[in-house]
């Protein structure tokens, strides 16, 4: 398993289990996980708020109403 310590991660991810799962994934791996978050508004909040995140990862489906 890769070393991920002092990386600080943001997941924004629609889907619970596998924004579970990815956040567990990269906790073991040692990184500081932002998240997870399930819309993009609370994603550009956890955005706003955090700091120094150094990479992302992103999958959420947003629907234009």
């Amino acid at each position: 398993m890769p070393d991920l310590q002092q990386l600080r991660v943001l997941v924004a991810e629609d889907e619970f289990f596998v924004a579970n799962d990815i956040a567990l994934w990269l906790e073991k791996a040692g990184a500081t996980i932002i998240g997870p978050t399930p819309t993009v508004k609370e994603t550009l909040k956890s955005l706003a708020q955090a700091f120094d995140v150094q990479v992302a990862v992103l999958d959420i489906t947003s629907m234009a109403s």
